[in-house]
């Protein structure tokens, strides 16, 4: 009897734990289906004058930091500077003026390639049984997709009004581009595409500029709201990266 007992009570609470763990909240934003994954950008420093981050991406750290100045006019001049936070080497140096959650102008000092990718591939290569290979991007006002034909050895890469290149797969400028589409791709869903589709079609960003996640954030509010905005900072963080990658390779396609 006391072992009926013993086990009825055991089960109970096993059933009980699972209904607990599934009632708890996942971590994921009210406002947005995208998760929130915290190892991703790790936030130093944040106020409005100075905003400290790292991005950790494609087995790298890249770390930022943002300072922003409103001048008398009401716009705001965000000074952006990344570093390879392993080696500590300046990758990128720019200013970037917003007036009205729109950039205005930009100056570029230093606009540096990213690390490659610091994860070894040690499985096998497998062929496509397919003769075709595509991607692109939700956000379809930038155009941005590529194609493989592994018939004719080649593909075809596009980024916004910049037309379409063909290259052979071998190419390394465009291995880069059908890459950052890959994952690029991989953190859009509807609502983050939605938001970027509004900002770059309401003028808020402009292909061929870099942006920065702290450039992001003082467009995209508007949209998406200031708390929407910071639940998903990792995404934009991420999708900002990957943006500038095949904004700066694309003319090296060749």
């Amino acid at each position: 009897m006391n072992f009926k007992k013993g086990t009825a009570f055991f089960m109970s609470f096993i059933l009980l734990l699972g209904t607990v763990l599934v009632a708890l909240p996942s971590k994921t934003s009210a406002n947005s289906e995208i998760p929130v994954l915290d190892e991703s950008l790790t936030i130093i420093k944040e106020t409005d004058e100075k905003f400290d981050y790292i991005l950790s991406i494609d087995g790298n750290q890249i770390r930022y930091i943002e300072i922003t100045k409103v001048m008398d006019d009401g716009s705001k001049v965000i000074h952006t500077k990344s570093y390879n936070e392993e080696t500590n080497e300046l990758l990128q140096d720019f200013e970037t003026i917003i007036k009205d959650e729109k950039i205005t102008d930009q100056e570029i000092y230093k606009n540096e390639e990213m690390p490659e990718l610091n994860i070894e591939n040690t499985g096998p290569v497998f062929v496509p049984f397919a003769s075709t290979a595509s991607n692109k991007s939700l956000v379809s006002v930038l155009n941005m997709s590529y194609k493989k034909n592994y018939s004719t050895n080649k593909g075809t890469a596009t980024y916004a009004k910049s037309g379409t290149k063909t290259a052979k797969l071998s190419s390394k400028t465009f291995d880069t581009h059908a890459r950052a589409i890959d994952s690029i791709r991989g953190v859009e869903n509807g609502t983050l595409a939605g938001w970027l589709i509004a900002a770059f079609t309401g003028g808020g960003l402009t292909a061929g500029k870099i942006i920065s996640l702290q450039t992001l954030k003082a467009v995209i509010k508007n949209v998406a709201g200031p708390v929407a905005v910071v639940a998903n900072a990792w995404a934009l963080g991420q999708w900002m990266y990957y943006y500038n990658t095949i904004s700066s390779n694309f003319s090296k396609i060749k």
